[in-house]
């Protein structure tokens, strides 16, 4: 069971990241054969990468515009800023531009 600083250590990384991978769901990382590049091709800051079944995110470049996370099949990207929310109510506009 987590303790209070284990939670507090999760909170504190996830605050400074947009996007969280979850490298077990990415169907790059799970089968090296697939050609699955759809997150990486999303991408404006060229913050994706999948290298030796690790799929990661270089948190630095990433301008969290949620991209990745909106095309992903498998859901292996996870928004955390912006909320899945806040990207549905975008859409629209961006939409109409």
């Amino acid at each position: 069971m987590p303790n209070i600083a284990d939670i507090i250590e999760v909170a504190e990384e996830l605050e400074d990241k947009a996007v969280v991978p979850a490298s077990k769901r990415c169907v790059a990382v799970r089968n090296r054969n697939a050609s699955c590049r759809k997150c990486i091709d999303a991408c404006p800051a060229d913050a994706i990468s999948v290298h030796n079944n690790v799929l990661s995110v270089d948190h630095k470049a990433c301008v969290a515009c949620g991209a990745c996370t909106v095309v992903c099949p498998t859901e292996a990207l996870i928004p955390v800023r912006p909320a899945d929310e806040a990207l549905e109510q975008a859409v629209p506009t961006c939409l109409a531009m």
